[in-house]
């Protein structure tokens, strides 16, 4: 005869033992009842473990498009306040090619685009025999085009909660894992909007409260390409964006709360000084090839290696402020190592020469380009596509001016003040901004 025991009798054994054991487990996935102060649509009940609750907590701010030198010309006062008591370098040096999505995802993934694989705003895979396109949601949103640990996969992977509110790539399932707040890019949302979400999330119950959180904005990007970097319209959209952020720091401040702020951007801006028409070859022996990009820098493909040569040798006739490669010898220092993805032509403009074709490839009408500053170049060769880095916090020293820095270094920099663990390789080094942290005793 079996011995049957209360059930009244069992239950502080079994909480206890749930206790003792719910520390060592990877938050739950599955879907369940949304937790306390959440956004209910963008939920995924996972909790923070009790070994990430007293965790720093780091709000990494994009501003797309702000070229460093706007910080001077501009002088926006509430970014001017966090550079003074925190950290600012000279510049954020961008990875080739200097683009939205290529270097969102370095930023993020401390990995340079010929490493992380997104090599463009648009490009073509030999191998996939397909495009990845910024304006295609099913690319965009395939996490099996991407390669590297985003901040908020390494972050949940190890039982810490992340947010993002419309960072390239967080919509893609990266590595299995999305953030367990993320809202799908809408860019019809205020900025207003996105600071309020932020707000929200920061001020979250400390068992759902995501401790890495992203927030991204366009107007500085958008207006920047119509007006040009020195327009009035451009210092109007960057004191705009001040303005809205200048709301999260007083949040911050009347709350009294222990936040590390990260403000960054992906790239600068330049004027478009020349076109460049590539109708004629492109017409006759770059025919059946796949063609990607246009502006600064355009990428061709093709398996035929005769044709190959054939169109490299045309290309190199054409008068004009571009160069011409072989996909196998583009510069080391753009680190383009992806051959199914990069090229197998690579025609690249001096800084301000804007490279395209026409639709139909016949005419030159609507060659160019209709706004008046873009970017993508090399940074070699200018620093106008230089973006921003400041960052500010108790983890941070202040009044620290530094020189400019590559862009695949906040990676570490943010792991580090996490507390979180580097599981794979990355181009980025911890040790280039170490020197602007704060390290407590036992650390």
């Amino acid at each position: 005869m079996h011995r049957k025991f209360p059930v009244i009798k069992l239950l502080p054994i079994l909480i206890a033992a749930l206790l003792i054991s719910c520390d060592n487990l990877q938050p739950d996935f599955k879907n369940s009842a949304p937790t306390e102060g959440a956004d209910p649509q963008n939920l995924r009940p996972r909790v923070n473990l009790k070994s990430q609750m007293n965790k720093p907590t780091v709000v990494i701010i994009s501003i797309d498009g702000f070229r460093a030198d706007y910080l001077d010309r501009f002088k926006p006062p509430t970014l001017l306040s966090w550079a003074k008591n925190g950290i600012r370098a000279d510049g954020l040096v961008p990875s080739f090619p200097t683009l939205t999505f290529p270097n969102h995802i370095s930023l993020i993934t401390g990995l340079r685009p010929g490493n992380h694989g997104i090599v463009g705003n648009k490009f073509y895979d030999e191998k996939r025999q397909q495009f990845y396109s910024m304006g295609d949601n099913r690319s965009v949103n395939d996490g099996s085009w991407y390669r590297g640990v985003p901040l908020w996969t390494a972050a949940e992977k190890q039982g810490m909660l992340s947010a993002t509110c419309f960072w390239v790539g967080s919509e893609a399932k990266i590595g299995g894992i999305d953030p367990s707040y993320m809202k799908p890019y809408d860019g019809r949302v205020s900025n207003d909007q996105r600071v309020q979400w932020v707000t929200q999330w920061l001020t979250m119950p400390e068992h759902s409260r995501p401790h890495f959180i992203s927030l991204y904005f366009s107007d500085v990007d958008s207006v920047g390409h119509k007006f040009g970097a020195h327009a009035a319209e451009t210092k109007k959209a960057v004191l705009a964006i001040d303005a809205t952020l200048a709301e999260l720091k007083r949040f911050i401040e009347l709350n009294k709360l222990d936040v590390q702020i990260v403000v960054v951007s992906d790239h600068g801006m330049k004027s478009i000084e020349k076109t460049v028409d590539l109708s004629s070859v492109v017409n006759s022996s770059l025919k059946g090839f796949q063609s990607s990009g246009r502006g600064a820098t355009v990428s061709f493909y093709s398996d035929d290696s005769a044709a190959i040569e054939n169109a490299y040798q045309d290309l190199k006739k054409l008068p004009g402020d571009f160069a011409v490669y072989r996909g196998n010898e583009l510069p080391g220092r753009w680190k383009l190592n992806d051959k199914e993805r990069r090229g197998d032509i690579v025609v690249v403009g001096k800084p301000g020469v804007y490279i395209g074709f026409a639709e139909g490839f016949a005419t030159q009408q609507n060659v160019g380009s209709s706004n008046l500053a873009t970017h993508g170049w090399d940074t070699a060769e200018t620093t106008e596509l230089n973006g921003l880095f400041i960052a500010s916090g108790s983890r941070f020293k202040n009044a620290l001016r530094i020189g400019a820095i590559d862009n695949v270094h906040v990676y570490p920099l943010i792991m580090d003040i996490l507390g979180l663990k580097v599981t794979g390789p990355i181009d980025g080094d911890l040790a280039v901004l170490k020197p602007a942290l704060r390290y407590r005793k036992n650390q």
